[in-house]
């Protein structure tokens, strides 16, 4: 059931996303056909696993297609937080530069999303409809 519930949400997040145009200075596009929100351990294995199946498949995606939306600078490898709290390591060993995690054939977009409004699943579950920052004023679906 749950399973079912995350599905839903992402894919209206991705659908939402996937509508968005900007002008990101990192991409020189202003569509893309997939978006990543978030940069983590799970949004560059998402984007890195779909592009690598679609060039499997005999589909490649240009590069630049797939976009993730990330504004954060660095990114902390949590799992080493542990070792920071023994005191075997400080914060800051744990950190990367986000720019240097994504692959080129990746598009960075250095913005945050915001959830805003309520949006009714088909369960009715209530949802936010997503918001690219730059754009508050207009709703990106």
């Amino acid at each position: 059931m749950l399973a079912a519930h995350t599905s839903t949400m992402m894919r209206s997040l991705a659908t939402s996303v996937r509508r968005a145009s900007t002008a990101a200075a990192a991409a020189d596009k202003d569509k893309y056909k997939i978006v990543v929100v978030g940069a983590g351990a799970g949004g560059l294995t998402v984007a890195n696993q779909i592009y690598n199946r679609f060039r499997a498949a005999g589909k490649a995606l240009s590069e630049g297609d797939i976009a993730i939306l990330d504004a954060a600078e660095y990114h902390y490898y949590q799992p080493g937080w542990t070792l920071v709290g023994a005191g075997l390591l400080k914060k800051t060993d744990t950190r990367r530069p986000l720019k240097s995690l994504i692959p080129q054939h990746l598009a960075h977009i250095p913005e945050n999303v915001k959830l805003s409004h309520q949006l009714p699943t088909p369960s009715l579950q209530p949802l936010g409809e997503l918001f690219h920052t730059k754009t508050l004023s207009s709703p990106l679906v």
